[in-house]
């Protein structure tokens, strides 16, 4: 299955995307005319995609929409960004249910969380854990540069929860440290995985 996004679909809301390889079929969507408006006008939702087992054995499709989060300026939830988790219908077929429960909340307006995502087994248990990218945390302006969360999984895990979470903050202001990440696999063969992350403004 080939998943990605497109975030410019139905007024930037976006939309995630997704192929059977080798085939001719349309594509499958997210989101449609008849449901978009649950989701939020400008969010960016598919600006990245992954996918993988994080909690059990069921495929979960999850999207990141950095730009979500309310309308009203004054709430504290106003544009702090989205992580979005769709799961297969086993009845229908259908790709992408979504799953309210699991979805994760950015903290801090502007900070694009939900920028990058990236799949690891970070602490070795072989449940995969989730990385989070916000390159535009700033902290308060504290003189660091993005961030990254990193959700850890484990046995009879529903939803991560931010009990279970790491944030790896960038050194320098403006460092936009987790525009980029990727898995690099267990390369020094200790048993956790290795990541890395790109701050492409650090000196």
């Amino acid at each position: 299955v080939a998943l990605f996004g497109a975030p410019g679909c139905f007024t930037w809301r976006g939309n995630v995307l997704s192929k059977n390889a080798g085939t001719t079929r349309a594509a499958e969507t997210a989101i449609d005319d008849d449901d978009f408006v649950r989701f939020h006008k400008n969010g960016l939702m598919g600006v990245a995609v992954t996918s993988g087992k994080f909690f059990d054995d069921q495929v979960y499709y999850v999207s990141g929409a950095p730009h979500a989060g309310s309308d009203d300026s004054m709430a504290s939830s106003y544009r702090t960004g989205r992580v979005f988790f769709f799961h297969k219908d086993t009845h229908t077929g259908h790709r992408f249910v979504p799953d309210k429960h699991k979805t994760l909340y950015g903290q801090e307006f502007g900070a694009g969380f939900g920028y990058s995502l990236a799949k690891v087994n970070a602490n070795g248990d072989n449940h995969l854990d989730l990385l989070v990218g916000a390159p535009f945390y700033d902290g308060g302006r504290t003189g660091r540069g993005g961030a990254v969360y990193l959700y850890l999984s484990r046995d009879n895990l529903a939803k991560f929860h931010e009990v279970n979470s790491v944030i790896i903050i960038g050194r320098q202001l403006e460092s936009q440290f987790g525009l980029s990440m990727t898995s690099l696999g267990d390369l020094n063969m200790d048993g956790y995985d290795d990541f890395a992350i790109g701050a492409p403004y650090e000196e």
